[in-house]
This record gives structure tokens, sequence and C-alpha cells, in this order.
């Protein structure tokens, strides 16, 4: 007797049906698990994702090849050199968080604190920039060099503010006058990097930390910052975008109006609290012009339509979305309060980056040491904000359902795929 073709049909239907049923179901129990590292862990008011990835970055700064002794210059070893000033700054940043909103974590957070500024001290950490400004420990005339001084100054802002010990002081004071100093004659307001290189961007760290240095000191060097606002708003904000240009020669001001997402995120990041207005605007314009979705998911690109040019400070750029300004992104949302970027980018970072957690510990997989140090810092951005009361859409939930279906059909075509080739070569080896 044959099978009428419309059963058959609906057969397919039905199984198709029970395996998305099944599928949701284990969404559902994955994003609950999930869900559960929202809420604050026991004992503590800090979530307990952000507690277990603190953990995990505890264990990186006391590791033995915390910095990395380097001294061939290059594409990978520099990056690896900015890794390592970056990794042990942005830990401390996420530390400094922390140690705001649950003073039970305040002693430890500042020890820590201090442990990354002495691995920035490390001339292993800071050799490759000394080349092109001198050492800062050591030469009078200090210039530039907004990059790693930078972190490193705002680190000591952090660190006094924290603990209030004045262990760091006169390294404190020295920097943030010379940060003054160089700004004041400074004809864009834009310090270099590294030698004949400037990003807007990074002057929003050292320039926090002037902030953080007026607040505890009763200096006025906020009018570093004001003047730097004026400059941008008037010669380097894209007429068109809205925002920030990426680099610009920090004696002409010649810029070729590149604009990126993570220049933009970073000044959002670091000068929310002194320059809300414009940072408020700068998170609306990148909203807009660089926020796209994709299987439902708000994520970031890192450029402008018909503008790309990459380069190993953007990253990798991967169906359109820039990985990093994703993450730096999110850290925006969050102090914008923007549960409907934050949350979602949250939930999906589990699952892109690979996150594994072991006893009290926590870390992704796909980020190593820097994309873990980077994610815990933009996340303790949103202990701040009620952001992480805002709940996940459910078209979210069904996105993440349909991606593990799909995922679940490649590994088994491959599996399949990979079974034929095995028994193939057996055999021909056998014959």
């Amino acid at each position: 007797m044959t099978v009428p073709r419309v059963f058959k049909i609906g057969v397919l239907v039905f199984r198709a049906v029970v395996c998305f049923a099944l599928l949701y179901v284990l969404g559902n129990i994955s994003l609950h698990i999930n869900s559960s590292f929202l809420r604050p862990a026991s004992g503590s008011r800090i979530p307990a994702d952000i507690l277990q990835e603190y953990n995990y970055i505890k264990g990186v700064i006391d590791s033995p090849d915390a910095v990395p002794q380097m001294e061939k210059q290059g594409s990978t070893i520099f990056m690896t050199q900015e890794f390592a000033i970056m990794i042990p700054s942005l830990a401390a940043f996420g530390m400094r968080n922390l140690a705001i909103k649950d003073p039970s974590l305040r002693v430890e957070a500042a020890s820590y604190i201090a442990k990354a500024i002495e691995q920035l001290k490390d001339p292993a950490c800071y050799r490759f920039v000394a080349r092109q400004f001198g050492d800062p420990f050591k030469d009078g005339n200090i210039r530039d060099n907004a990059f790693y001084l930078g972190h490193l100054t705002l680190a000591l802002a952090y660190y006094r503010e924290v603990s209030g010990d004045s262990r760091y002081d006169e390294l404190f004071h020295r920097f943030a006058k010379a940060f003054y100093r160089n700004y004041k004659n400074s004809p864009t307001l834009c310090l270099n990097s590294y030698t004949d290189y400037a990003w807007t961007s990074e002057q929003a760290v050292p320039l926090a930390a002037l902030k953080i240095h007026d607040d505890i000191f009763g200096t006025n060097y906020k009018e570093a910052i004001y003047a730097w606002e004026k400059k941008m708003r008037a010669a380097f904000i894209d007429k068109e975008s809205g925002l920030l240009v990426k680099e610009v020669d920090a004696k002409t001001g010649f810029h070729d109006n590149e604009v990126c997402m993570i220049p933009n995120a970073w000044t959002i990041l670091f000068l929310h609290d002194v320059l809300p207005e414009f940072t408020r605007k700068l998170y609306a314009n990148t909203r807009r012009e660089l926020l796209i979705k994709r299987l439902g998911f708000p994520l970031f690109k890192e450029f402008l339509r018909g503008r790309q040019r990459v380069t190993c400070d953007t990253g990798p750029i991967v169906w359109g979305i820039s990985p990093s300004g994703t993450v730096f992104g999110m850290g925006c949302a969050a102090i914008m309060n923007d549960g409907a970027v934050y949350q979602p980018i949250r939930y999906l970072s589990n699952l892109v980056g690979l996150s594994v957690s072991w006893g009290s510990r926590r870390k992704y997989l796909s980020g190593g040491r820097m994309g873990t140090a980077a994610l815990f810092w933009v996340k303790t951005e949103s202990l701040f904000t009620e952001v992480n009361n805002y709940p996940l859409p459910i078209k979210n939930i069904l996105m993440i359902d349909l991606a593990l279906f799909l995922l679940f059909l490649w590994v088994f075509w491959m599996l399949k795929i990979v079974r034929r080739d095995w028994r193939e070569f057996f055999f021909k080896t056998l014959s």
C-alpha cells in the first residue's frame, strides 16, 4: 500500500515541529541558567558572572607570565605588547567599579589595582613606547604618550580613589600635571599615542584621570577636558554621522574623515561622567549609524557604509560585525541604561564568547585574557544603572533556538562527512 504524499509531508512537518519545540525548551533552560548569573551572588551586590570573571582576572594578574618579556617589534608582537598594557589596566578599571559598588571588596580590589600598576610599571611592559617618548619614570620632560601613560595615570587615579592610600601620589601628581601642560600646549588637544599617531579617543583615558585628580586634590585640570570637547565639536566631528573621526595629525589637525566604532565607544566609556551631554549625543549617533541586526540581535559594525578600512586596531570583522566594537558598545549601552541593546549582547557573549565556568572562576575561550578583561570591565559599568533588570525579548530567544538548530544540523553534517571520509580512507588502506 502506497503512503500518500501528503501524509509523508505531514510526518516531516511534525518531526520538524517536535525538534524545534525541544530546542526551544533547551534554549529556555540555557537562558534561565544564564539569567541566574544576572542575579546578585549570595551575600554580594554583584551579579554572579561578574564575580566569577573577577576571580579569573585576579588569577591572571597573579600569574608569573602576566607581562610578556618581548623585545621584537612587528604587528603580532606589537599587538601583544598593547595587550600587556590593556589587560592589567582594564582589569584595574573593572575592579574600581566593583569596589565602589560593593565596599566589602574595596580592600582586595585596591590590592589588585596596585598589582596591576606594578605590572604597568615593568619596563618590559612599556619599553616599546619608551623607545618613542623616553622613559616616563626617568625623563624629566614627559611628552605625549597618551596610550600607555594615559592607562597608567587612570589606574593611579582609581587606586587613590578606592584605597585613599598616598603610595602613588607623587607619580599621579607628576603625570597629571604633565598631561595638563601638554594639552594646554597642543594646537589640536590630541596627544600622540605613538610617533605621529594620535587617536581622538585615546585622549579620553588621561582626561578621565585629570577629572579624578581634580575631585581628590582640588586642582582645576578639567579645563583641559572642556577645551578638548570644544575642539572636538569644532574640528573633529564627522558632519555626516555626528561621530568622532578616528585619527588626526597631532600638530596640524589633518585627518582623512575615517570614522570607527571603537574610538567613539572608548570616548563614551571614559568621559560619560564629566561630559554627559556630549557622550549622550555621541551614543545616540553611534546607535543610529553603527547598530545593525543579525539574527534579531543588536550588534555594532565598525565602519560607516562605504568607508571601511580594516586595520590591526579595528580587529576582525565577521559578517559585517565588529566583535571588539560590540563588546565596548555593550559597555556604552550599560552606561546609557539601554537595556534593549545591552541585554541581548550580554546573552550572546556567553554563546559566541564560549564562556566556561569552573569553581568560582569564569572566562571566555574565544577572547582569551584580553577578551575576558574587556568583558569584565564593560559589565561592571552596568552596576550603576538598571540595565540588568531589562528582560530579554522573546524574539531573541527564538533566534538563539534557530541558531542552535542550525548549529546542530551543521555538526551532524560534518560528522557524516568525517565518518564517510574515514571509512573510505580505512578501506583504501586495507586494500
